[in-house]
């Protein structure tokens, strides 16, 4: 949910509704839940939302939140995806010099990145871009999709323009810099 003065940034309601996720009450109920799960599956790493939640999304930021209680009670390593300034900035400049962008680009520093220095891993998911644009079509209520030959732009609600990016970014605990494996220096 975007609500109005926060620009691209999701915010929580003053008021959630009795299931919400968000819900503050059922916190402790959601890490037990998600316990019992790492417990069963033994994961070796487990992937969620970085702690602002990609874009201050209530429910992303409490995904992450919850995941990193539940990994304090089952190791495993943890992963938080993000988006890298420079990768963000090379997309964007790709869709502008598009022609025929039905979204409008953002200004300086309005989509959510992470300085390049902060990401150890990044993964070349090129291979994957027909089942990704896929999923994102599964769910047109939520996101629109445009694409001019090989470039793809998604927006939300707000009709701000984010670059399909062939790369998935993390920061990834116990792992050296400049990797493309999320598992470096586990024993399998």
């Amino acid at each position: 949910m975007v609500l109005a003065g926060h620009g691209v940034r999701a915010a929580t309601p003053q008021r959630l509704h009795p299931r919400a996720f968000a819900r503050p009450e059922s916190f402790d109920e959601q890490v037990d839940a998600l316990v019992e799960v790492l417990a069963q599956v033994r994961p070796q790493v487990v992937l969620t939302y970085g702690a602002d939640g990609g874009y201050g999304h209530p429910d992303h930021v409490r995904a992450h939140d919850i995941t990193v209680a539940a990994l304090a009670r089952v190791p495993a390593r943890l992963g938080r995806t993000v988006v890298g300034r420079s990768t963000l900035d090379a997309g964007l400049a790709e869709l502008a010099a598009a022609p025929g962008l039905p979204f409008r680009l953002p200004g300086a520093d309005e989509l959510p990145s992470v300085p390049d220095g902060s990401i150890n891993v990044r993964v070349d998911v090129t291979a994957q871009r027909a089942a990704r644009v896929a999923a994102m079509r599964a769910h047109a209520t939520q996101i629109a999709l445009w694409s001019a030959t090989d470039r793809f732009a998604l927006a939300m609600s707000n009709g701000v323009a984010q670059p399909l990016l062939d790369v998935e970014e993390y920061m990834v605990d116990d792992v050296p810099p400049g990797g493309d494996d999320l598992f470096a220096g586990i024993v399998r």
